[in-house]
């Protein structure tokens, strides 16, 4: 960080001179009861702590509160002053944490006239930098209504100009929350979220995912069934993206990610890449190049006649200029026939399972496959950094 920034938000706490207020003290002891009365742990993947509450239980009271803080998507105020300063310090004297006497970890402020900030100059914390437990920043309340937010918006989330949107419209909320969080081992952050889910737009964007907000009902598409409706409508995002001069990759969160396919596919030989054997818009994964040749095509297929193709992509892209790769079908299989099918040769190509919904058998599924990341609060189950 840079030297004027004395005050920031992280979500990893420090209990050595914490500062504790009532209200979430208390909200963090009626949450840590509850948990202890139903015997749960707070285990979370990827976290030290973890291991550090294995070999100590309850003799450390840490990772209950980190785990509290994941779940419930707050953040803790820090201070940063110049020259290692510090408003609270460890004197590492020998003891249950330091073996060997290693002295003050930073220098103790003792007033306000011993360093050359105005610490006490407070910004509304809605000002204030976030950043998550990997110490990446959180960007908060990113959200895309309409073609101008697209323009706004797109800027902090592309990654060598291409977006990711992720279809989650109609789909129940354990099923969006599960691929996020396996999605979330990936580290890809140029995504954008299409939801008509007001409740979970809200928190989705104070824990730092970018929005788009669906309402069916306003977008005049009356005459056309609830699935064509929603096709239109990752059609029409699809527009702005390529409109404002960005490449687009389309995924859904009924198709889980097992390992990030983007690394093993070329895009630089083709226009268009999806699976040619799916009817309408492929949006198990689906590739579109920004160019004014591809938008025309784009916009001729789907918007201008609001029609759905029911023939292939590829069938109908083979007509005109535009290049269309198929994608191999070997990417993606059915989670049933996954599970069912034990050719590892088979297996070990797959990298998209499909037909991922809420459902006793497909969750049993998920937890036997190790793709099941949420725990009973539908909080992920782990941090990867």
């Amino acid at each position: 960080m840079d030297n004027s920034t004395n005050l920031f938000l992280y979500q990893l706490v420090g209990t050595w001179g914490q500062l504790l207020f009532p209200r979430p003290w208390k909200e963090f002891r009626i949450w840590y009861d509850t948990h202890k009365s139903k015997n749960l742990k707070p285990f979370l993947e990827g976290m030290v702590t973890t291991g550090w509450y294995r070999r100590s239980k309850e003799r450390i009271w840490t990772p209950w509160f980190i785990k509290f803080v994941q779940s419930k998507g707050y953040f803790n105020l820090y201070t940063h002053f110049i020259n290692a300063q510090a408003l609270s310090v460890s004197h590492r004297d020998i003891g249950v944490n330091t073996r060997k006497e290693a002295g003050p970890d930073s220098d103790l402020i003792e007033s306000e006239s011993s360093f050359a900030v105005k610490s006490w100059e407070m910004k509304p914390t809605k000002h204030l930098k976030r950043y998550n437990y990997c110490f990446q920043e959180v960007i908060q309340w990113r959200l895309v209504k309409n073609i101008h937010d697209m323009y706004k918006v797109v800027p902090s989330l592309h990654i060598n100009g291409t977006i990711i949107l992720v279809n989650a419209i109609g789909y129940p909320e354990v099923v969006i929350r599960n691929w996020l969080c396996q999605f979330s081992k990936f580290s890809i952050k140029n995504y954008l979220i299409l939801l008509e889910n007001p409740a979970l737009e809200k928190e989705f964007m104070l824990r730092g995912h970018a929005v788009m907000h669906i309402d069916l009902a306003k977008h005049g598409f009356h005459n056309y069934d609830i699935a064509t409706k929603r096709n239109l409508i990752i059609a029409q995002a699809i527009t702005w993206v390529l409109q404002v001069g960005y490449n687009v990759w389309v995924t859904s969160v009924d198709t889980l990610w097992m390992t990030n396919p983007m690394p093993g596919i070329s895009v630089s030989d083709a226009d268009m890449l999806g699976f040619a054997d799916r009817k309408g818009i492929s949006t198990e994964l689906f590739y579109i190049r920004t160019s004014k040749e591809t938008l025309s095509v784009w916009e001729k297929l789907y918007i201008d006649g609001l029609h759905i193709p029911t023939t292939s992509v590829g069938q109908i892209l083979s007509k005109d200029a535009t290049i269309f790769k198929p994608l191999p079908a070997t990417l993606t299989m059915d989670i049933l026939m996954y599970n069912t099918n034990h050719t590892d040769g088979a297996q070990s190509r797959v990298t998209l399972l499909t037909g991922i919904q809420d459902s006793d058998i497909c969750t049993s599924l998920l937890k036997l496959l190790g793709f099941w990341m949420l725990d009973d609060e539908l909080s992920c189950t782990g941090v990867y950094c």
